[in-house]
C-alpha cells in the first residue's frame, strides 16, 4: 500500500480515539492515522480527494486501529462518514481546548490571588512586629522596670514553690487519714464480723446486725469516695494554677531577657556619646584663645598680659 501523499499528523488523538469508542494503548502508541479530507474540498478536486480517503482508510485498516475504532466495519463507511467522524473529533478536540484556557486561567487567578495574601500577612506581621517593639520601649525605664521584674519574677516563683509544697502536704494528710480510717474501719469489721458470726438470731442464717452494719459501712464507703473525688479535683484545679504561674513566669521570663538586651544597647549608645562628648571637649581650648588686637603703636598684641607681641610690616 501506498501512503498519501501530504498526510499531516492526525488530530484523531490516543485520547479522542479512546473517548470516542475502543482503542487500545499498546495500538494507540503505534498507529499514525492520516488527516480526515475536509468539508471544503473543491469539486474539481473530488477525485483525489476520494483517493487520499481511500489511502488512509487502507493504511488504518493495515494497522487496525481506526478498525478497532468503528468495531470493524471500516470498509462500509463512506467519505461522509469519515468526514462526519473528523468533525466529531475536531469539535471534541476544541472542547477540550477551551477547557484547558479555562483550567489555565483560574490556576493564574488563583496564583495571583495568593502573591496578593501573602504580600498582606508579609506586611501584617511586620507591622505587628514594629508594635511589639514600640509596646516593649514604652514600658518605663530600666532603672525602673528592671528591679520590679526581678522582684515579681521572685515572688511568683516562692508562690509557685509554696502552693507545689503546700499541693503536696495536702495530698499526703488526706492519704494518711484515709489509710488510717480504712484501717480502723477494717478492724473494727473484723472484730464485729466475728462476734456475730457466734451469735446467728436470724432463719437465714445470717445475722440481723451484721446486715445493718454492711449497709452502714457501705455508706461510709460512698462517703469515702466522694471524698476522694473532691481531693482530685481539688489537685485538679491547683495542678491548673502551677500551669498558669508557670507560663506566667516564662513570659516575665522573656520580658525580662528583652529589657535586658534593651539595656545592653542603651548602655552601648550611651558609651559612644560619652566618647564623642569627650572628643568634642578636647576642641573645645581652641575656641577659648581670644582673637589678636592691634594697639595704637602699630603692634600686634594678644588679650591677657604676657603673651607674645609681633610687630606689624
Amino acid at each position: 500500500m501506498k501512503k498519501a501523499k501530504g498526510a499531516a499528523p492526525s488530530a484523531l488523538s490516543t485520547s479522542a480515539l479512546d473517548s470516542t469508542g475502543g482503542i487500545d494503548s499498546a495500538n494507540a502508541a503505534s498507529a499514525k492515522p492520516p488527516v480526515a479530507p475536509t468539508l471544503n474540498t473543491p469539486a474539481g478536486g473530488q477525485k483525489s480527494a476520494n483517493a487520499k480517503a481511500k489511502a488512509a482508510q487502507a493504511m488504518m485498516m493495515q494497522s487496525g486501529s481506526l478498525g478497532n475504532m468503528v468495531g470493524g466495519n471500516i470498509e462500509s463507511m463512506s467519505h461522509a462518514e469519515l468526514v462526519e467522524l473528523y468533525q466529531e473529533l475536531t469539535q471534541k478536540c476544541e472542547q477540550v481546548g477551551v477547557l484547558q484556557e479555562k483550567l489555565t486561567g483560574s490556576l493564574k487567578r488563583k496564583s495571583e490571588s495568593y502573591v496578593r495574601r501573602e504580600v498582606q500577612y508579609k506586611s501584617g506581621i511586620s507591622h505587628l512586629k514594629e508594635t511589639l517593639e514600640k509596646t516593649v520601649l514604652c514600658r518605663g525605664g530600666d532603672e525602673v522596670s528592671m528591679p520590679n521584674i526581678r522582684n515579681l519574677h521572685g515572688q511568683i516563683m516562692a508562690n509557685v514553690e509554696e502552693m507545689q509544697q503546700r499541693s503536696k502536704r495536702i495530698v499526703e494528710e488526706h492519704e494518711r487519714d484515709l489509710l488510717r480510717q480504712f484501717r480502723s474501719k477494717l478492724l473494727e469489721i473484723e472484730d464485729r464480723m466475728k462476734r456475730d458470726m457466734s451469735k446467728v438470731d436470724d432463719v437465714t442464717g445470717v445475722p440481723r446486725a451484721w446486715l445493718e452494719r454492711t449497709t452502714k459501712l457501705s455508706k461510709e464507703v460512698d462517703q469515702h469516695k466522694e471524698q476522694a473525688i473532691r481531693l482530685d479535683r481539688i489537685n485538679e484545679v491547683l495542678s491548673s494554677n502551677i500551669s498558669k504561674f508557670r507560663a506566667q513566669c516564662k513570659s516575665q521570663e522573656e520580658d525580662r531577657e528583652a529589657l535586658v538586651r534593651q539595656l545592653v544597647k542603651i548602655k552601648k549608645d550611651n558609651e559612644r556619646l560619652q566618647r564623642e562628648i569627650e572628643k568634642l571637649s578636647s576642641g573645645d581650648h581652641l575656641k577659648a584663645v581670644p582673637r589678636p588686637v592691634v594697639s595704637g603703636s602699630g603692634r600686634l598684641a594678644t588679650g591677657g598680659g604676657g603673651g607674645v607681641v609681633s610687630t606689624l610690616r
